[in-house]
């Protein structure tokens, strides 16, 4: 009804789509999960001092982690959770030592947090992209 009204009043007209686009799917590296299982109970919690510090994750589900941390705009694609690990965990992830390489991030210059996650999820967490 609303459909038809804005195509009536307005003269808008639209089409639904389908589209296949690219993911990341995250997965347990062959080395195995590096993670503790969290042992409080709440809602997560997560924290950090800053882009150069490790941020903290307290009783997070991977499901949670890959829709807070890692999802646009974080990286250029959405990441689905397909770890198989069930839930909640406490951890910390430090990508300090992949960004220090780059020189400091001018205005209207990002920095590469994509290729950060990439290489400190398999040695910190025993998680991949």
């Amino acid at each position: 009804m609303l459909q038809a009204l804005l195509k009536e009043r307005l003269g808008l007209a639209y089409h639904l789509e389908t589209r296949d686009l690219p993911v990341y799917a995250l997965v347990v590296a062959r080395s195995g999960p590096k993670l503790h299982k969290s042992e409080t109970e709440g809602d997560p919690k997560a924290s950090s001092a800053g882009i150069t510090e490790g941020a903290k994750f307290e009783r997070y589900s991977m499901a949670q982690f890959a829709a807070a941390a890692l999802d646009p705009p974080f990286t250029s694609r959405h990441v689905i959770d397909e770890t198989g690990l069930a839930g909640a965990y406490d951890f910390t992830l430090d990508l300090s030592p992949y960004l220090l390489d780059q020189p400091p991030a001018a205005p209207g210059r990002a920095i590469d947090m994509e290729g950060a996650y990439i290489w400190a999820l398999p040695g910190q967490l025993g998680l991949r992209l």
